[in-house]
């Protein structure tokens, strides 16, 4: 049995980063056994701000916030995690970019050798989208983790709509299935685009 933790920076949940979230989620669950938590960061309640970077390794213990902590203690517990946030204006959302602050907190040894997945979501695919999609991969390794896949999903200016498109569904089903099933996978060098 493994442990698959789904951390959602956006608060809709009909919008694309959910339906890709869940599409992934849908291949993941291939084997019964997997335990998958998803936690949805636009439905935090209050996270309370602070200096992240002065509380580096210092443990679980120096968070206070109950939503956060929860989270945290389910990222430090699971085999693999599944970060997946909207690009607005080339940046994620504050709510993901405050879980990649957070995690510092833990250190690296209780990240290292996990796997993640990162997927994006955005208007276009471009220099920036990709830029970004390569600063929170760089992020996530950065604390010891290991990139497994490399997503993007461009709705081509609102014009196009995860759900609507099988070809996406399909490629991210394909990418929770691995995902699931081994966690000795090589990484993609490639960015998996979906749309």
């Amino acid at each position: 049995m493994s442990k698959i933790v789904a951390v959602m920076g956006s608060a809709n949940n009909n919008g694309n980063t959910a339906a890709a979230v869940d599409a992934i989620l849908d291949g993941a669950m291939g084997l019964s056994t997997n335990v998958i938590r998803y936690h949805n960061l636009g439905k935090l309640n209050s996270v309370k701000a602070f200096d992240f970077g002065a509380l580096y390794g210092k443990g679980l213990e120096t968070i206070q916030d109950s939503d956060l902590k929860a989270i945290l203690e389910d990222i430090s517990s699971a085999d693999a995690v599944l970060f997946a946030t909207p690009l607005y204006f080339n940046f994620p959302t504050p709510q993901f970019t405050m879980i990649l602050d957070s995690l510092a907190c833990l250190g690296k040894s209780p990240l290292s050798g996990k796997k993640a997945v990162v997927l994006v979501t955005c208007e276009k695919v471009d220099t920036y989208s990709n830029g970004a999609l390569d600063c929170l991969v760089n992020a996530i390794e950065s604390l010891g983790m290991c990139v497994v896949s490399k997503m993007i999903f461009s709705t081509h200016g609102g014009q196009q709509q995860f759900r609507e498109n099988p070809v996406a569904m399909d490629k991210a089903v394909k990418v929770g299935a691995k995902f699931s099933k081994t966690f000795d996978v090589e990484p993609d060098s490639e960015v998996i685009v979906l749309g």
